[in-house]
């Protein structure tokens, strides 16, 4: 029998994984094991959840929160030995409703910032391995004039907490959840460019000032087309880390709509694309986190964001492995002791200090 993703990188010292979509996740909170769960558990030693823990989704009022979904995917992990990835704390999109910030104050928004990240820190703060603190918080132009020039977004927690407000929720995270490593999650910045030099320039500023920060992540969802050239993942990569801070592969997912050729041909190049990623990402000493955004394409949010039929994971609509799944199996073989990365600790180990 072939080895699972999962124990390929359990051999490699990684943790491989996805992003688990709400409605399997209901369906197994209401009717137990079912072949996506089941799949889930074998082949991933990490997982996060697509929807089911952002502030839109968890706050049902201001200080209210509805848990059920989060823990029962928490719980899961646990059974499975799994890790867990936090996403997100502080986003601009998907906010809750009752937060509007005509009718909020300053002052009022960064309390309701902190008082959230507190409230995830009290609940999972011990059993979350790494937490995305604050999501896509570079702007995408950050070398032209606008609302957006400087490095940094133009989002409500900027407004209302100030330029330094990285920083700021990052100490808050850290003293809500010290056992766990925070993350800074951003797309776009898969390879060199003025978006990328941005997100190195506020890494490398937050480190400096001894700001909890311990990795960064990079979505690298591939829906136009593009091809990257490995050697330019890899030295992306290597000057990051080089700053001393963990890599993680977030959200990866591989668009075949924009690619020429029948579906076979294109079914190869996207496998080509996942292959490329990880064989080049596992060449940097401190990459440790590899995950797609979902897993089947029967739950990919490839479909609804491009507006074209596509198949953008590893797993066909029946659970059943693509060449893209082969390919990573490919790379994580042909990586064998190779890649050296920071030590990964077990679940056993919630926090993940290792």
């Amino acid at each position: 029998m072939q080895p699972t993703l999962r124990e390929l990188a359990d051999k490699n010292g990684l943790l491989i994984g996805c992003a688990v979509a709400t409605d399997p996740l209901g369906a197994m909170m209401r009717d137990g094991p079912t072949p996506y769960s089941t799949v889930l558990a074998e082949q991933f030693n990490i997982i996060t959840a697509e929807n089911a823990t952002k502030f839109g989704h968890l706050s049902t009022g201001p200080g209210a929160y509805d848990w059920s979904l989060a823990d029962a995917l928490f719980d899961f992990a646990q059974r499975h030995r799994m890790q867990m990835r936090f996403h997100t704390g502080l986003w601009h999109n998907q906010l809750p409703t009752w937060l509007d910030e005509s009718k909020h104050r300053s002052n009022e928004i960064a309390a309701i910032a902190r008082d959230h990240l507190a409230a995830v820190g009290r609940r999972y703060g011990d059993r979350m391995y790494c937490w995305d603190v604050v999501n896509e918080p570079i702007s995408d132009k950050p070398d032209q004039p606008g609302a957006d020039s400087g490095p940094l977004r133009d989002t409500i927690w900027k407004r209302a907490l100030g330029d330094d407000y990285l920083a700021t929720v990052h100490h808050w995270a850290h003293e809500a959840a010290p056992h766990a490593k925070l993350v800074l999650n951003d797309y776009g910045t898969d390879i060199a460019g003025a978006k990328t030099d941005a997100l190195y320039a506020v890494v490398n500023d937050l480190l400096a000032r001894s700001v909890p920060l311990h990795a960064v992540g990079f979505q690298m969802h591939l829906l136009h087309g593009q091809r990257y050239d490995p050697s330019a993942v890899t030295a992306n990569f290597q000057r990051f880390a080089d700053l001393g801070v963990e890599i993680h592969i977030t959200e990866m997912d591989v668009a075949i709509a924009p690619m020429s050729g029948d579906r076979q041909s294109r079914l190869k190049q996207q496998a080509q694309a996942y292959r490329d990623v990880l064989a080049a990402a596992m060449k940097v000493k401190g990459f440790t986190v590899f995950q797609t955004w979902g897993f089947t394409d029967r739950h990919s949010w490839v479909p609804k964001f491009t507006k074209c039929d596509d198949a953008a994971l590893p797993l066909d609509e029946n659970l059943l492995p693509k060449p893209a799944y082969f390919a990573l199996r490919e790379a994580l073989q042909q990586a064998g002791q190779s890649h050296m990365p920071f030590p990964v600790p077990l679940p056993s180990d919630p926090g993940g200090r290792g």
